[in-house]
């Protein structure tokens, strides 16, 4: 296994570490990953899990690029002429930029976990490069028994009297854009007396078509 750290992007400013595939003097592998922050965490992941596995994928023959993006981790701030959701596609765009310099990949699959998913939704869109992406606790669809079982949580912890009532009304019927889906971050479904716990819709593999079909 070889990892180098690099910095990329425009202006330098990114930083991130390539793991490449364990054969790549061979062959370029088939398609590169993408791992990145999840809320504030270092590029290393939540229990170093991008780091355990960047180098599992490296043994099956598939290379990755563990990386901060802007203000975050060991990259610096960015400049600010950008909304934040241009600014982390233009990140993971750069990111994949110098994943295919080094690697030669052409197709990547983006593994966004927690806030990392929409970044990883939302360059889907834009580049077609992308050819999967995972969104690991992240959207919930409200369905009939979403609903109920999200219920059935705010009773739990907040009991049966007016005031959880009026928490579950001002979450449920609070006033949205009309372009913005029905559907929320799964962190709010995941509440008990004793804590937070996974919930089994948190997790999601989906496969994104390309901007054009899109």
């Amino acid at each position: 296994m070889r990892e180098t750290t690099l910095t990329f992007g425009p202006q330098a400013d990114l930083l991130g570490t390539v793991t490449f595939a364990a054969n790549d003097a061979a062959s370029p592998p088939p398609f590169g990953v993408l791992l990145f922050n999840a809320g504030v965490i270092h590029r290393v992941g939540a229990h170093r899990v991008n780091v355990k596995l960047a180098r599992a994928l490296a043994a099956d023959g598939v290379a990755t690029l563990r990386c901060d993006l802007h203000g975050m981790g060991d990259s610096l701030r960015a400049d600010g002429r950008l909304s934040y959701k241009d600014q982390v596609v233009a990140d993971l765009r750069a990111a994949m930029d110098v994943l295919q310099s080094t690697t030669g990949a052409q197709h990547f699959a983006l593994v966004g976990f927690c806030s990392g998913a929409m970044p990883s939704y939302w360059t889907a869109q834009v580049d077609p490069r992308v050819s999967a992406i995972v969104m690991y606790d992240a959207l919930n669809f409200i369905t009939p028994l979403s609903v109920l079982r999200y219920l059935g949580v705010r009773l739990m912890r907040h009991g049966y009297g007016p005031k959880a009532w009026a928490v579950w009304t001002r979450v449920e019927f609070s006033p949205r854009a009309p372009d913005q889906p029905r559907c929320r971050p799964a962190a709010q479904h995941r509440l008990t007396k004793k804590g937070s716990i996974a919930a089994p819709w948190a997790g999601a593999c989906l496969r994104w078509p390309s901007a054009a079909s899109a």
